[in-house]
């Protein structure tokens, strides 16, 4: 039986697992401290949980995270000063120099997610 293969795209790759786990972790955030994202729009959170539960690559439904990216981004880096302390600092000050540049990554995909196979509509952001 035939296995139909992609080529593996290590920058596409890290798009979409950076803007994935941004995601995650701004939803769980905002779930478990709702008081300190007041000043993030409720619309773009709901917006984010649909690309988040739309998303499942087992049933053939991949999701264009590289549009959301540069928002996941920004959010997360101004949201990270409430959500750290301590030894994250650390962790806080290479996100920082690592989350720009994997938005600049943004520009060398040749091809979006969607094109990949059969998708469902997925929401815009």
């Amino acid at each position: 039986m035939p296995s139909a293969r992609r080529s593996f795209d290590t920058s596409e790759d890290i798009v979409r697992r950076t803007a994935q786990a941004l995601a995650v972790n701004l939803l769980r955030f905002s779930v478990l401290r709702p008081d300190r994202v007041t000043d993030v729009d409720a619309e773009w959170l709901s917006r984010i949980g649909e690309l988040v539960q739309t998303h499942n690559p087992v049933l053939g439904r991949e999701v264009d995270y590289a549009s959301a990216l540069p928002s996941l981004v920004e959010t997360f880096l101004r949201l990270s000063p409430r959500k750290f302390g301590g030894i994250a600092r650390v962790q806080n000050a290479q996100l920082r120099k690592t989350l720009p540049r994997v938005v600049e990554m943004l520009d060398d995909l040749p091809i979006s997610v969607q094109s990949f196979g059969p998708t469902g509509a997925s929401p815009t952001v």
